[in-house]
């Protein structure tokens, strides 16, 4: 038995995650993702450009974004510890 929809508001502008199609007829429909068991085990504290920090009950996460580099391990070396500095500011900025 197929489960029964609800009926959404979406704001213009904000990200929704789920599907997205066109029919034949260039009606557009979008069908919300559902939101299962393990939502809100993960919790985001804080975003940019170069890093992504998120924490779960036992874990800290980041994720470190390095674009590539033309100048070898040195440069690679030196993005890496430009990310480094933003993520210490934000570990003693957020009480994680």
């Amino acid at each position: 038995m197929k489960e029964q929809l609800k009926k959404q508001d979406m704001v213009v502008g904000k990200q929704y995650k789920g599907y997205a199609w066109r029919n034949e007829y260039g009606e557009f429909f979008f069908r919300p993702s559902a939101v299962g068991s393990r939502a809100g085990q993960k919790m985001k504290i804080c975003e940019e450009n170069d890093y992504s920090l998120s924490t779960t009950k036992e874990l800290v996460l980041v994720y470190i974004r390095i674009p590539r580099c033309q100048g070898g391990a040195t440069a690679y070396i030196k993005a890496l510890t430009g990310v480094v500095n933003k993520l210490i500011a934000a570990f003693m900025r957020y009480e994680i």
